[in-house]
């Protein structure tokens, strides 16, 4: 099937094109857009209309996609888009907002990191609101999108209908279920992330300047990347981090807040998250180490940063951050309190969530007891694997010296 070309010019006619192909790639996101390819001859495309298409908001009248929405399949997407982000918002957009701007820690200077991210770019936004560069590093397959007007209509209907099922869960309880989203966008027509990314920053009010697909240079900088590499399993990826020439592959967005004029952007790498990620002198070294002044996002991280095999992130992550969000899963409570930080305690903590995919759960008997020493209100949203019980927690992390 013929791909949308990665360019940021207005919808034209449909012309078929040379397919691109599946990117397997650990995302971090940051978008821009190019052709693919020399001498392609690109379908021209609107990023903004095909993420406002898919977050079922109304287009401009000279869209080229907006004929699609008149189709009844399409405006019953677009019914429940609006009752699914209306609970999203009145569950967890709002408290969320409104918590923040009473105790969270300051704002990133240059990033928000948000490792084990999935397609959660709505937490991600609406936590660190004020950061300029977003980077989401996740074992997720980005994606590919064809041009809505080459399927048919009850393709559409069903690839939209895939699209919605694989984020009810974050209407439910601020949670994207990573097996319920692997199952629905697997094959899906919308393939992988990149329709969610899209569909999530239309709806937290952001327009789509550019998409640009990327690869970390030897320097470790996000640099366009044209040339289509043999697809790799997660094992593969794991093998290659210790390699200085392998060059992680991901997505650059880069969007326009409401209200704003100043152009952000939000960067996507697929990668295996481990110890490996710092080894000396590769790619992802170099790129973690640039990030500059950065903070920091963990929710439902499957506990990874607990095992004795990625303790040296976990310990970057304590020790270079600015400020930090997490719940139990994310950075281990003594590494926090070994690497200096200032620790404040939210919502509720006994034990560690079970998880029927993750063998490991881990006991952490200091934060049992810190929790303890003093009662603490409930977070008015669910955040994190404790929602799954009634017991959600936060941990912010900033530096002493932080105001």
């Amino acid at each position: 099937m013929n791909q949308i070309e990665y360019k940021s010019s207005r919808l034209s006619a449909p012309r078929r094109l040379p397919g691109l192909g599946i990117w397997r790639i650990v995302p971090v996101i940051l978008l821009a857009c190019q052709p693919h390819g020399a001498g392609a001859a690109p379908l021209s495309s609107d990023w903004d209309d095909l993420a406002r298409y898919f977050a079922g908001l109304e287009l401009r009248a000279e869209s080229p996609l907006a004929p699609l929405q008149q189709e009844r399949a399409y405006q019953n997407y677009r019914r429940n888009q609006d009752q699914l982000w209306t609970r999203i918002m009145q569950r967890s957009g709002a408290p969320i907002d409104s918590w923040r701007n009473s105790n969270a820690p300051p704002q990133p200077a240059s990033s928000a990191l948000y490792f084990f991210s999935g397609a959660d770019a709505f937490n991600l936004l609406r936590w660190y609101p004020d950061a300029r560069r977003y980077v989401m590093v996740s074992l997720e397959e980005p994606g590919k999108i064809p041009d809505p007007r080459e399927l048919n209509a009850a393709q559409r209907q069903s690839a939209l209908a895939r699209l919605h099922n694989s984020i009810v869960s974050l209407g439910q309880d601020n949670y994207l279920r990573t097996l319920v989203m692997r199952a629905q966008l697997a094959d899906n027509r919308f393939r992988g992330l990149l329709a969610v990314l899209l569909l999530e920053l239309a709806r937290s009010g952001c327009r789509i300047e550019s998409v640009t697909r990327v690869a970390l240079d030897s320097n470790g900088e996000l640099q366009p990347a044209d040339a289509e590499t043999a697809p790799l399993t997660p094992e593969q990826l794991q093998q290659r981090l210790r390699d200085p020439d392998y060059a992680p592959e991901g997505l650059r967005i880069r969007f326009i807040r409401e209200g704003e004029s100043n152009q952000r952007e939000l960067a996507y790498l697929r990668l295996w998250i481990s110890d490996e990620l710092l080894t000396p002198q590769t790619r992802s070294a170099k790129f973690l180490e640039g990030l500059g002044a950065f903070s920091y996002l963990l929710k439902s991280a499957s506990y990874h940063l607990h095992r004795t095999q990625d303790e040296r992130l976990a310990r970057f992550l304590a020790q270079r951050a600015v400020s930090g969000i997490q719940d139990d899963s994310g950075v281990p409570y003594r590494y926090l309190i070994q690497a200096g930080r200032r620790v404040r305690l939210f919502g509720a903590y006994r034990s560690a969530t079970r998880l029927r995919d993750q063998p490991f759960t881990p006991d952490q008997p200091d934060l049992r007891a810190a929790y303890a020493a003093e009662a603490r209100p409930a977070l008015p949203f669910s955040y994190g694997y404790g929602a799954l019980h009634g017991h959600s927690n936060i941990q912010t992390t900033e530096r002493p010296d932080q105001n």
